[in-house]
C-alpha cells in the first residue's frame, strides 16, 4: 500500500508514502509479523538533489521481548561533477531500535563516488551504542566500516563487491561480499549470485559461517520461466547483522499460455548439522522442512478471472510428520474500471492436530472495491 506524489516545476518536490505488512515464518514453524511504513521525500536544488527517508520497521515474535520497533532515517545531498553520468553523495544516516532485550543507537556517514559511467565506489562508517535492558550486561560500543565497488559494464550486466569490518565490544567480525548478476527478465536466461566470507577472531564457529545466494531462471518459451535457488545462512530479517545457521534448494516454474496461468514450487530446507537449531529440531522430531505448492489461474473476459491453489508447508523426520495444507480458491471481477469485487475461500488441514474433527479451518471472504 502506498502514496506517491512526483516533483514538478511547480512543484518540485515529490513525497513516496509505503506500508508493507505480512508475517515470515522460519523452517522451524516460529512466526515473526514485520509492518514496514515508509517516508521518502526527493527534491531537487539547481543542479544537485536532495533525498530524505525515514522508515520504521515493527516486528512482532513468539518470544515478545525479541521483538520491538525500529526506526532508521537517512539525508543524501547528490550533486553532479565533471562530466554526465558522474556524480558524487553523501548520506547522514541514523538507525534505533529497541527490543525487550536491548537498545541500539547508531549514526552513519557515506560518501559515493561515480569517476565514471557504470562504476560506483563508496564507503560508510558508522558507530552506535548497544545497551542491555533489564540485565547485568554491560553497555557495548558498535563500529562498521564497509568499503563496496559496483560495477555495470553492460545493460544486464552487473559486478558487486565489499568489504565490512564489525566490532561490538566482544569480537571483530570481518565480511568479504562478491555479487553478480547476468541477464534479465528478456533475455533466454537470468542468473545471479552471492557469496559472503566471514572471518571472527573470537574463535566463534557458528559465527564463521560463510553464506551464499544462487538463483538461476531459464525462459525456454515465451511466457514459460524455470528457476532454481539454492540458499546458504540466510540473513535473518528480523535481526540485524545475524543469519540462520541453514540450506534451502527451491524450484519452480509459472508459464502463461493464453488465459490460463500455471505456477508450481518445491523447497527443502534443513539446519546445519551440529548448530544448536539442527539439535533442537531433531529433538523435536523433525529435522527437514519445506513447501510445495501450485496455483493455477484462468482469465476470461476483459475483467474476470478464476484462481486456485495448493500450499503445503511440511515437517518430517523420523519421528513425525506435521505441517500445514491450504487449499484456495478465488473469483474476481471487474465491473468497471471505478468497481469490482471478489470472492475467496480457503481450508487449511493442521497435521498437527491428532483429532480429525479439529485438524480443518474453513474461511471465507467477499471484497467490493471502489476506485476514486
Amino acid at each position: 500500500m502506498g502514496l506517491q506524489v512526483a516533483p514538478t516545476k511547480k512543484l518540485p518536490v515529490g513525497v513516496n508514502v509505503t506500508r508493507s505488512q505480512g508475517d515470515i515464518v522460519d523452517e522451524a514453524a516460529n512466526k515473526t509479523g514485520i509492518v514496514l511504513d515508509k517516508v521518502d521525500v526527493s527534491s531537487k536544488v539547481g543542479a544537485a538533489n536532495v533525498k530524505a527517508a525515514v522508515g520504521q520497521t515493527a516486528t512482532s515474535k513468539e518470544d515478545t521481548k525479541a521483538g520491538g520497533l525500529a526506526r532508521d532515517t537517512a539525508v543524501t545531498l547528490q550533486t553532479p561533477i565533471w562530466g554526465r553520468g558522474q556524480n558524487a553523495a553523501v548520506t547522514v544516516s541514523n538507525f534505533n531500535n529497541q527490543t525487550g532485550y536491548a537498545l541500539e543507537n547508531r549514526n552513519g556517514f557515506q560518501v559515493s563516488f561515480n569517476p565514471i559511467k557504470g562504476l560506483t565506489v563508496a564507503n560508510e562508517q558508522s558507530t552506535g551504542v548497544i545497551t542491555p535492558v533489564g540485565a547485568a550486561a554491560p553497555t557495548r560500543n558498535v563500529a562498521t566500516t564497509k568499503t563496496s565497488a559496483e560495477l555495470v559494464p553492460s545493460p544486464g550486466a552487473k559486478l558487486q563487491s565489499s568489504f565490512q569490518t564489525l566490532t561490538d565490544g566482544q569480537k571483530q567480525v570481518e565480511t568479504t561480499d562478491v555479487a553478480a548478476i547476468l541477464g534479465g527478465q528478456k533475455t533466454l536466461f537470468q542468473v545471479n549470485g552471492l557469496l559472503r566470507l566471514r572471518d571472527n577472531n573470537a574463535g566463534d564457529v557458528a559465527a564463521n559461517r560463510d553464506s551464499a545466494n544462487a538463483n538461476i531462471a531459464v525462459n525456454p518459451f515465451k511466457g514459460v520461466t524455470v528457476r532454481g535457488t539454492y540458499i546458504l545462512n540466510p540473513d535473518d530479517p528480523a535481526q540485524k547483522d545475524k543469519f540462520n545457521p541453514l540450506e534451502k534448494r527451491e524450484y519452480g516454474i509459472s508459464a502463461k499460455l493464453g488465459p490460463f496461468e500455471l505456477g508450481g514450487t518445491y523447497a527443502d530446507t534443513e539446519f546445519l548439522k551440529g548448530t544448536p537449531a539442527d539439535i533442537i529440531a531433531k529433538a523435536g522430531g523433525a529435522p527437514q522442512f519445506g513447501e510445495t505448492g501450485l496455483t493455477l489461474g484462468w482469465r476470461f473476459g476483459s475483467g474476470t478471472q478464476l484462481t486456485g491453489g495448493y500450499k503445503d508447508t511440511f515437517a518430517y523426520g523420523p519421528i513425525v510428520n506435521k505441517g500445514l495444507a491450504t487449499y484456495s480458491l478465488g473469483f474476481t471481477h471487474n465491473i468497471s474500471n471505478s468497481f469490482n469485487f471478489s470472492l475467496s475461500g480457503t481450508m487449511t488441514n493442521n497435521r498437527a492436530i491428532t483429532s480429525p474433527t479439529g485438524r480443518n479451518d474453513y474461511r471465507a471472504e467477499a471484497k467490493l472495491g471502489v476506485k476514486f
